[in-house]
């Protein structure tokens, strides 16, 4: 293999320059979008409302059970738990109590 021009190896070393400057302004423009694009998602996800300012999806709704009088909460779209006091005990009214019976004791099961 012969060598190679001085006009060759001149030529060769001015491309490799213009792609390595091709390469690195890409790179740069790449790192300066992404930077940007996170910057705009960060702020916009400081305009969201915090949880507790969000409106529930659902509201749920108070059953209680005459067997045992203890109250759950039940959702539409399905679940049930149970309703606990204050205190992490369940809420239970006495059997065959309704709720518009404990109105006057509302203060009991807040």
């Amino acid at each position: 293999m012969s060598k190679p021009s001085r006009e060759d190896v001149e030529r060769f070393d001015r491309e490799w320059e213009r792609s390595s400057l091709r390469f690195t302004r890409g790179v740069a423009w790449t790192v300066i979008a992404g930077a940007a694009i996170f910057g705009l998602l960060c702020y916009m996800e400081s305009l969201r409302p915090p949880d507790q300012m969000r409106p529930l999806a659902e509201i749920p709704r108070v059953f209680t059970d005459p067997m045992t009088g203890c109250q759950y909460l039940t959702y539409s779209m399905g679940g049930m738990t149970p309703r606990l006091g204050a205190d992490g005990t369940p809420m239970c009214l006495p059997v065959g109590t309704s709720d518009l019976d404990l109105t006057d004791r509302s203060s009991e099961y807040a």
